[in-house]
């Protein structure tokens, strides 16, 4: 049997997966670490974009000079 691909993979668009973790309370810790080094990262790089009104991400890859 062949597994066809659908109209959207063909066109490159990325797949959405839900799913439900049962870390032990050590992964938890580190998960909700990397949670909120992730969500201190984007407040950082968010206060400059909204100074800036610069939100392409290219753009904010480049500091401005």
């Amino acid at each position: 049997m062949a597994i066809r691909r659908s109209v959207a993979k063909r066109q490159g668009l990325p797949s959405v997966v839900q799913l439900r973790l049962a870390p032990t309370s050590a992964q938890a810790d580190a998960l909700a670490a990397a949670v909120q080094v992730c969500d201190q990262a984007a407040t950082y790089i968010s206060r400059p974009a909204w100074q800036q009104r610069t939100f392409a991400l290219l753009d904010l890859h480049r500091p401005a000079c």
